[in-house]
C-alpha cells in the first residue's frame, strides 16, 4: 500500500528569518515555506561538518512543492566555530535542544534532519527534549549518518557514540548505496535498535555519499541531487513490479492527497499506471495513518499488518524489494 502522493506543478514558495536566544547567543534561522497553503510538516536541518548548504537550501525550497517548511539555523558563526568533524560537537548541545522545542511548539509534525557528523546533533537534541517530556509528532531523518566515535581502522569493529544506542525515536535512515558505509548499516539499524527506535532505511541507489553537494558529482548523482526526493520517478518502478506480480495476490494501492480530479488525469494520461489510485481530498489517510512526510509507502502482509515502512521515493523493482514482497507472499 501506498499512501500520501502529492504532485504539485508550480515553485512558490517563500523565505524569512528568524532568531532563537540561547541564554545569551542568537542563533539566525532561515526559514523555507510554502506560500500559498499553511505547512504540512517541518524539517529542522541541523549543519554538518561541511556547515550550512546552499545545496540544502535547494532541496528545501523544492520540498515546498509537497507542503513542506525547512528551517536552515546557522550554528557554527554564533559559537564563533568554523565547519570541521571536530567543531561539530562544539555545538552547543542546549542550543540544539532549545531549536528543536521551538520547531515543534506549534505542534506541526517535525523531521529533525542530521546529514554525516551532523546527525549525532539530531541524537542530542530528540535526547535532550525527551528527558523533560515525550516527544510527539516528530521522527529523526538521517542522511548517511556518521555516528563513528572515530573512523574504524581495518578490520577493527566500529565505536558508536553512546548516544546512538540510547536513542527511543522514529528514525529515517537515507543511505547512499555507493559509501563505504553503507556495508556497515546492518550494524548501525542494530545499535539504533536497542534504545528502542524503530528504524526504517532508504537505500539511494548508484550514488555516493555527500551526492547532493559532491564537486566531482557523476551525472547519475546530479539527476538524483535535482529529483531529490524524487516522487514522480518512482512511479514507473511501481508500475513494473505490478506487472512482475500480476499472477500473485499482491496490489498496490495509491492515495492521492489534496489535489483536484482535472489533475490526477492529466498525471496519469503521461504517466500511466496499472493499479487503482483513490483520492482523498479531506486528507484523512493522514490522520488515520499518522503520515507526516510526503510519499510515504507500507507493505501490508496478508493479515494486513504493517511489516516495512519507507519514507521518500523508492526503487520498487529492485531485486532486494522483490524478494521481500516473494517471502511475505509465501508466508
Amino acid at each position: 500500500m501506498r499512501l500520501g502522493w502529492l504532485f504539485l506543478w508550480l515553485v512558490s514558495f517563500c523565505a524569512q528569518a528568524l532568531t532563537v536566544t540561547v541564554e545569551d547567543t542568537e542563533i539566525p534561522v532561515q526559514v523555507i515555506s510554502p506560500q500559498k497553503d499553511p505547512p504540512v510538516a517541518r524539517l529542522l536541518w541541523l549543519p554538518s561538518e561541511y556547515g550550512r548548504l546552499l545545496q540544502e537550501e535547494s532541496i528545501a525550497r523544492r520540498l515546498t512543492q509537497q507542503g513542506v517548511e525547512s528551517w536552515l539555523p546557522e550554528l557554527f558563526e554564533p559559537y564563533f566555530l568554523s565547519p570541521s568533524p571536530s567543531s561539530v560537537r562544539d555545538i552547543p548541545a542546549e542550543a540544539v535542544i532549545k531549536l528543536f522545542a521551538r520547531a515543534r511548539e506549534d505542534g506541526m509534525p517535525v523531521y529533525l534532519v542530521g546529514a554525516n557528523r551532523g546527525a549525532l546533533l539530531a541524537l542530542c537534541a530528540w535526547q535532550g527534549v525527551q528527558a523533560t517530556a515525550p516527544v510527539l509528532h516528530a521522527a529523526i531523518l538521517l542522511m548517511n549518518p556518521n555516528l563513528y566515535v572515530a573512523t574504524p581502522k581495518p578490520g577493527q569493529e566500529a565505536v558508536y557514540w553512546p548516544e546512538t544506542e540510547r536513542l527511543n525515536a522514529p528514525v529515517y535512515l537515507l543511505q547512499a548505496e555507493l559509501s563505504p558505509w553503507r556495508w556497515r548499516l546492518k550494524t548501525l539499524v542494530e545499535r539504533l535498535s536497542q534504545g528502542g527506535s524503530d528504524v526504517f532505511v532508504h537505500l539511494l541507489p548508484k550514488v555516493r555519499d555527500r551526492f547532493y553537494f559532491r564537486p566531482d558529482a557523476l551525472p547519475v548523482e546530479q539527476q538524483a541531487a535535482q529529483r531529490f526526493p524524487p516522487c514522480v520517478h518512482e512511479v514507473p518502478s511501481m508500475v513494473a513490479l505490478k506487472s512482475h506480480f500480476i499472477a500473485a495476490p499482491f496490489e498496490i494501492l495509491a492515495i492521492n492527497l489534496a489535489e483536484e480530479k482535472p489533475a490526477i488525469e492529466a498525471f496519469l494520461r503521461e504517466h500511466p499506471v496499472n493499479f487503482p489510485i483513490l483520492l482523498d481530498p479531506a486528507g484523512q489517510a493522514v490522520k488515520s495513518w499518522r503520515v507526516f512526510a510526503y510519499p510515504s509507502s507500507y507493505l501490508l502482509d496478508k493479515q494486513g499488518r504493517i511489516r516495512y515502512a519507507a519514507f521518500g521515493a523508492l526503487d520498487w523493482n529492485a531485486e532486494e524489494v522483490r524478494a521481500l514482497i516473494l517471502r511475505l507472499i509465501e508466508e
